[in-house]
């Protein structure tokens, strides 16, 4: 998970943390560590309509998270 410090005359004044986004099989998305997935396009700009029912999405992510450890970082683009 991205985590980004802004500073305010030398002194931590806050921190934000980001999803990781990761691309397999086609797909973009975000992957939060207790919110899940959430599908988003190339850009890393959340879709309007997410996935459901028996989308392939979901199909892809079952793959997605037979993966190792290692073979996910592979895939993660941002975080």
């Amino acid at each position: 998970m991205g985590a980004h410090y802004f500073n305010l005359n030398n002194k931590c004044a806050g921190v934000m943390h980001l999803a990781d986004i990761y691309t397999f099989d086609g797909y973009t998305f975000e992957w939060h560590h207790y919110c899940g997935p959430f599908r988003c396009r190339k850009n890393g700009e959340p879709t309007l309509r997410q996935p459901m029912g028996r989308s392939k999405f979901w199909k892809m992510l079952e793959r997605w998270e037979k993966l190792t450890k290692d073979e996910k970082e592979k895939t993660r683009i941002y975080g």
